[in-house]
């Protein structure tokens, strides 16, 4: 795990995988800033926020697992799904408090 998440790691893995790294210093090491798609990317990382509200990640994970499969199979619309899990997960944090 240490050198998975270390500079060469990262590096070895984004670089074959072609993902962004979430270090910056690989990031640099990488240099993509040079390249202008994943530039794009990686300015985007000074405002993103997490899209997740404090410990409720499992809970929307639990919602979206209810519904992907129905979509999946063709029960309902991807729309559908996507609208119910979404409804299903904020009523579940809405009470969660």
């Amino acid at each position: 795990m240490k050198y998975a998440c270390g500079v060469e790691g990262m590096t070895t893995w984004c670089s074959g995988a072609g993902c962004l790294p979430s270090r910056p210093d690989v990031a640099e090491a990488m240099d993509v800033e040079s390249d202008p798609v994943w530039k794009v990317h990686s300015e985007m990382t000074s405002i993103a926020i997490p899209w997740q509200l404090e410990d409720t990640c499992s809970i929307i994970n639990s919602a979206y697992q209810n519904f992907l499969p129905l979509a999946v199979s063709g029960e309902l619309s991807a729309q559908e799904a996507m609208q119910q899990a979404d409804e299903q997960a904020n009523s579940e944090i809405a009470n969660a408090d």
